[in-house]
């Protein structure tokens, strides 16, 4: 059998004890059991590193430094304030309020407004197709959404169509918000019925 020469075992030690160290570092306890995690600390240069809990620990002049994985839970939110209001209305060429609300104090802030609004052909054998826009309206001011429905030969009831406008907005108290629709031509009055919601959930003050 032919012995290794000590240059040749030598590099097969450092081999060796690179891949035990290697081992090491891949099994080391980082964060410890209880999701803590240890460094040590040098105040005059700053610097900072992570060792393993199970080690030798800190060198002279380095100081012990211990953190969590996860900090401690934070306190639960509160909702805020919602209202939801529903109403139903016949729409003429006028503005109709379907839905109004007045903002009180504790409702005030920023916040999401969703009205979804279904719309009915009263009868849907006459008048043909009919119109309707309808709009979330703070304090008599907002855009809309238009949508149409038409008659379907059927006397007690034509077509029928919904859809939801969404919006967000800082309220004030006082502030009245309505949904409002009205048909697109004048005679097409009262050929439309409304259903909608108004639900109004404050995100923030």
């Amino acid at each position: 059998m032919k012995l290794l020469t000590g240059r040749r075992f030598g590099l097969i030690s450092l081999v060796v004890g690179v891949g035990i160290a290697a081992g090491g570092i891949a099994y080391a306890s980082i964060p410890d059991s209880n999701g803590v995690i240890h460094g040590c600390y040098v105040k005059n240069t700053g610097d900072l590193r992570v060792i393993d809990s199970s080690g030798k620990g800190c060198d002279p002049g380095e100081k012990p430094l211990e953190w969590n994985q996860a900090g401690p839970t934070g306190p639960s939110g509160t909702a805020g304030p919602t209202s939801l209001q529903d109403g139903t209305a016949i729409v003429t060429s006028a503005t109709v309020t379907v839905v109004t609300h007045t903002v009180t104090a504790a409702e005030a802030g920023l916040t999401i407004l969703t009205a979804p609004f279904e719309v009915e052909d009263l009868n849907g054998t006459t008048g043909g197709t009919t119109s309707v826009l309808c709009n979330i309206a703070i304090n008599g001011g907002g855009g809309g959404f238009l949508v149409t429905v038409s008659d379907n030969g059927s006397a007690a009831q034509g077509d029928t169509t919904s859809m939801t406008i969404t919006g967000r907005r800082t309220l004030a108290a006082g502030d009245v918000v309505t949904v409002d629709c009205n048909t697109i031509l004048a005679g097409d009055s009262g050929e439309a019925e409304v259903q909608a919601t108004l639900l109004l959930e404050r995100v923030g003050s």
